[in-house]
């Protein structure tokens, strides 16, 4: 199977608040957010879900994700740049621990999520648009 972009029932959205997993974004010392997200990209054959936290104003184009493959939670930070109307270049800004996967199969299920996410993660087309996305990865490295 491949990532899709879904957007969650409101049960959907429940069970995945009961989950209560900490939203790295929103979460400070003495007071946790948890995870509600609206849509996913999602590939239930690999059990991996990319969930877009969303971006500070200050740093538009650092957007906030969690990816989350079977058990395993990674807290990440992405660089988003427009090079031209249809084409996003997506680079690491920070990657928490990959817990039992390498770096190289992490990279290549990110690639495929973000390839499937463009530009918001939206299923609607006409919202989320098709888009050339790229990956500027080299010389990152995940804690």
């Amino acid at each position: 199977m491949t990532f899709k972009n879904k957007k969650l029932s409101k049960e959907e959205r429940e069970e995945f608040k009961a989950r209560k997993i900490v939203d790295f974004r929103r979460s400070y010392s003495g007071y946790t957010e948890y995870v509600d997200p609206m849509y996913i990209t999602v590939d239930e054959y690999q059990e991996a879900c990319l969930v877009s936290l969303g971006a500070e104003r200050e740093e538009y184009y650092d957007v906030y994700f969690l990816f989350i493959i079977k058990d395993t939670q990674i807290n990440i930070i992405l660089h988003k740049e427009l090079e031209s109307p249809n084409t996003i270049i997506w680079s690491l800004e920070k990657v928490d621990s990959l817990g039992e996967y390498s770096q190289e199969q992490f990279l290549e299920l990110l690639k495929e999520a973000l390839n499937e996410f463009r530009w918001d993660g939206d299923p609607d087309e006409r919202i989320n648009g098709s888009a050339d996305v790229s990956f500027n990865f080299i010389g990152c490295e995940a804690k």
